[in-house]
């Protein structure tokens, strides 16, 4: 039996370069999900020409699909990002004031039986998180 060993170098450069990762994408504190379909784009969708098979071809494959009662496909694209303030790391000032920002986008397009675009919705929003000590008050 062979017992493949590693250099202590190279052994030690993997750890380093291991832990360097870990550490940039811990230390990044960010995080996104889902598909994210800009609204500029949306404009050169036309009801009643678009398909649902264009959508899918433009955007890829939609985060949901849903198929309603009278026949309508909905195609959902939605899409978050996550990011954690500076001041998170900061000793004791983190505690204080910490938190984060994050943005949602939800993009739905409703398709009749043939597959023919009918509509298109789009929601944009954002919103600042506080997880310190003195970031905010509970609303009434």
């Amino acid at each position: 039996m062979r017992v493949f060993t590693v250099p202590y170098r190279t052994a030690r450069t993997l750890v380093i370069s291991a832990s360097l990762a870990a550490t940039l994408s811990i230390g990044a504190g960010c995080a996104s999900y889902g598909v994210k379909v800009e609204q500029d784009t949306l404009a050169a969708l036309h009801p009643g020409v678009t398909t649902c098979l264009d959508v899918r071809q433009r955007y890829g494959p939609p985060t949901s699909a849903t198929l309603t009662s009278d026949g309508v496909q909905q195609l959902t694209y939605v899409y978050g990002q996550s990011q954690v303030k500076p001041e998170n790391f900061i000793p004791i000032v983190g505690g204080l004031l910490g938190g984060g920002t994050s943005e949602q986008t939800t993009v739905v397009f409703d398709c009749d039986g043939r597959g023919t675009l009918l509509r298109y919705s789009s929601t944009q929003g954002q919103m600042g998180i506080g997880t310190g000590m003195i970031s905010g008050q509970k609303q009434k």
